[in-house]
């Protein structure tokens, strides 16, 4: 028998690019924007202290959408207002295998009517860094350089702590998408935080 899948081969498989699902991304503390950008990442797979530690992140409330585009003559203004008021995104009571469940808007291919703003707390603890990409690339080899895609947000903004608005725009997709949320501590701890994101089309 030929057993061709499984974890044997999804750690041997090539990492996925994360810009295929986000179009535009920032991490957001009051007036601190830290903007992210696509990097071929050589550690987003491998703890600096060699171990994975907990995660401190937690959703620390609902997320919502804006409009980027009023103007577009679509009705995008009452399509954000309505999605906010009829669509629970998070529940904050769910139970702890749950609680990091989220229901967002994606775009159609070729519009960037919407985006994401997901309150996240990262703790009381300071961080040197964070990063996104899709969480199962935390578990494969890297490209051919021994690289991960991923989204790395201005580290000059850092470091970063307590709530910040993880902002997120999806362009060309939607269902299912488990994201993976990388936090290095200022004193070299790594940490991975799985967002499961259900993707939903603006107007059902």
């Amino acid at each position: 028998m030929n057993y061709r899948y499984g974890w044997l081969s999804l750690i041997n498989s090539a990492p996925i690019c994360i810009c295929d699902f986000i179009s535009v991304s920032n991490l957001t503390q009051g007036a601190n924007i830290a903007f992210g950008n696509v990097i071929s990442n050589t550690d987003f797979n491998t703890p600096t202290g060699g171990t994975w530690v907990a995660s401190p992140i937690s959703i620390n409330s609902a997320p919502s959408i804006i409009c980027l585009n009023p103007n577009s003559g679509d009705n995008t203004i009452m399509v954000a207002s309505s999605i906010n008021m009829k669509v629970q995104m998070a529940n904050l009571n769910a139970p702890p295998p749950l609680k990091g469940l989220v229901f967002l808007i994606g775009n159609p291919a070729g519009r960037y009517d919407y985006e994401n703003q997901i309150p996240i707390n990262l703790g009381a603890s300071n961080y040197t860094y964070c990063e996104v990409s899709l969480l199962e690339n935390s578990v494969k080899p890297g490209s051919t350089y021994g690289t991960i895609p991923s989204i790395d947000f201005d580290r000059t903004k850092g470091p970063f702590t307590g709530v910040q608005s993880l902002n997120l725009m999806f362009t060309g997709y939607f269902g299912q998408l488990d994201l993976g949320i990388r936090l290095e501590s200022t004193t070299n701890q790594s940490s991975l935080y799985g967002l499961k994101a259900i993707i939903l089309p603006p107007e059902l």
